[in-house]
C-alpha cells in the first residue's frame, strides 16, 4: 500500500479507491492460490519480499477464519515446537513476526505460564542487601535485551520500581 500511499493520509478502507478490490491481489494469488497458500505463508522473512508478505493485507485472524477449530501451528512448526522453539526465536525474530505480533504475542504466553528466561534465577530481582539484584547488572550491560521483552506499550518496566 504504501509503495502508492507513501506519507499520505488515506482511508483505511481500501474499497473507498479501489474497486474491484480484486484489482489489488498480488499475482501470486491465481486462481489455485486458496488450495496452494501453505508454501508461501511458510516463507521465512528472508524469502519472500516485504510486498510479498501475508500480513501485508492480512493478520493473523485472517487465517483463523477459514482454518477455525484447526491448530494451524501443526502446519508451521514441529509437534513439541512450544518447548524448542527459544533458539530459533532468537535468532530469527523476524520469521516469527511474519505471523505473530513481536514482542507481545511471546510475552502474553510467557506471562500466562510463567515462563522466564534462564538468566531469570532466584534472586533476579530483589537480592536488594547484597547487590540490587543481578538484573541491574545485565540491565547495564545490555538494556536492549531487557526492552525486548519488558517493554509495556513503551513505559520500560524499569519504571515500575525505579520511576520518579
Amino acid at each position: 500500500c504504501m509503495n502508492c500511499h507513501e506519507q499520505q493520509v488515506v482511508s483505511v478502507e481500501c474499497a473507498t479507491c479501489h474497486t474491484p478490490l480484486e484489482n489489488l491481489k498480488p499475482m501470486s494469488h491465481t486462481i489455485n492460490f486458496v488450495n496452494n497458500h501453505g508454501d508461501q505463508a511458510r516463507m521465512s522473512a528472508e524469502e519472500m519480499s516485504a510486498d510479498m508478505s501475508c500480513m501485508v493485507c492480512h493478520t493473523e485472524q485472517y487465517c483463523q477464519d477459514c482454518h477455525e477449530g484447526e491448530d494451524l501451528a501443526r502446519f508451521t512448526h514441529p509437534l513439541n515446537y512450544e518447548f524448542t522453539h527459544a533458539l530459533e526465536a532468537q535468532m530469527n525474530a523476524k520469521d516469527c513476526a511474519v505471523c505473530h505480533s513481536e514482542p507481545e504475542f511471546c510475552n502474553a504466553c510467557h506471562r500466562d505460564n510463567n515462563v522466564l528466561p534462564r538468566s531469570h534465577k532466584i534472586g533476579w530481582v530483589n537480592n536488594f542487601p547484597n547487590d540490587g539484584g543481578r538484573h541491574s547488572i545485565e540491565a547495564r550491560n545490555d538494556l536492549g535485551a531487557c526492552i525486548s521483552c519488558h517493554d509495556q506499550n513503551a513505559q520500560i518496566i524499569c519504571q515500575q520500581c525505579h520511576g520518579n
